[in-house]
């Protein structure tokens, strides 16, 4: 870790001490890092979070750990791999703090498989949620919902919106303050889902067009209070 002491005015250079990593099978596919909850985390989408406290005292280097994503959400070691997969993780998958604590959402029902010739925009694609309690329990993930697209579309907000059903949106973020609300994008529109209710709940036109930037495109934005 690289820091910088406030008390000091200088940076320095702290170590890690390396935790369950064999588990890991490609640790470097980070592509967002949080501070929460006094620690700092990293989401690797396809296998997990790596967490550490970085203010242990400086004798003591932070233990960097790892902890696995809900079952069924880990995928296989030979398509994380490949940057196209990368693409498709980070329009379905996101981590994102909540009322205090860790959500993690994912679009299931879609194939990771580039090769695959199933139109994803017109499979029984579904929205889950997990939450995160607690790094040192056993068990630490707490499933939230699970909510069917086909069940979203058929909702009048849906097509009040302007939003095309029968189309999978990209997963951009939870709103900071109510985990039920989970925001999309779709083409140039960003908006807010109730996902208990099934209702759209807020709708705007992004100047750019964010899904044309990138096929990386969630990191463009993120919640701001």
């Amino acid at each position: 870790l690289i820091c910088y002491s406030t008390a000091k005015g200088y940076w320095f250079i702290r170590g890690l001490t390396l935790q369950q990593l064999a588990r890991m099978r490609n640790p470097f596919y980070d592509t967002t890092v949080l501070a929460h909850d006094g620690r700092l985390w990293w989401f690797a989408q396809a296998n997990g979070v790596l967490f550490c406290d970085p203010c242990t005292p400086l004798l003591e280097p932070p233990q960097l750990r790892f902890l696995p994503l809900p079952a069924d959400c880990e995928l296989d070691g030979y398509v994380t791999f490949d940057p196209r997969v990368g693409a498709l993780m980070e329009q379905r998958r996101c981590l994102r703090p909540s009322e205090g604590k860790l959500r993690f959402v994912e679009i299931h029902g879609l194939s990771y498989n580039v090769f695959d010739d199933v139109d994803p925009d017109n499979i029984n694609a579904t929205l889950w949620m997990w939450t995160l309690d607690e790094p040192e329990d056993p068990d630490p993930w707490t499933f939230e919902y699970e909510v069917a697209f086909a069940e979203i579309w058929d909702d009048n907000t849906y097509a009040d919106a302007g939003l095309l059903p029968g189309k999978v949106p990209h997963v951009a973020l939870v709103d900071p303050n109510d985990h039920r609300v989970v925001y999309f994008l779709q083409g140039s529109k960003i908006f807010g889902l109730n996902a208990r209710e099934k209702k759209i709940v807020a709708c705007e036109e992004c100047l750019p067009d964010l899904q044309q930037m990138s096929s990386i495109s969630r990191p463009f934005i993120d919640a701001w209070e």
